[in-house]
């Protein structure tokens, strides 16, 4: 039995299809602004969640440009670019 609609409504879509719906980040792009969700001073990494609506991007602290360390607190907003490490995962480089 379908469940009937209100007119003027877009179907519901699964949490898999608005998985698969986001926009995703490619290495180089470049002044990607986002804001710091979690950072972890004593382990000297956090993430990223970019305001485009991307999967969440790890960065490192020592790709942070010292006079950018102020700027790595979590809910600053920060701009960074996309890199990939040599095992193919991305990273970001704060600027």
């Amino acid at each position: 039995m379908e469940v009937a609609m209100p007119k003027g409504m877009p179907p519901k879509r699964t949490r898999r299809e608005q998985r698969r719906a986001r926009p995703v980040l490619v290495v180089g792009s470049e002044g990607v602004e986002g804001v710091v969700k979690r950072f972890f001073k004593d382990k000297q990494y956090g993430y990223i969640q970019p305001k485009n609506g991307a999967e969440r991007i790890r960065f490192n602290l020592m790709d942070v440009p010292y006079n950018r360390l102020k700027c790595v607190e979590e809910e600053r907003t920060v701009f960074f670019t996309v890199a990939a490490k040599s095992n193919g995962r991305l990273v970001a480089m704060i600027t």
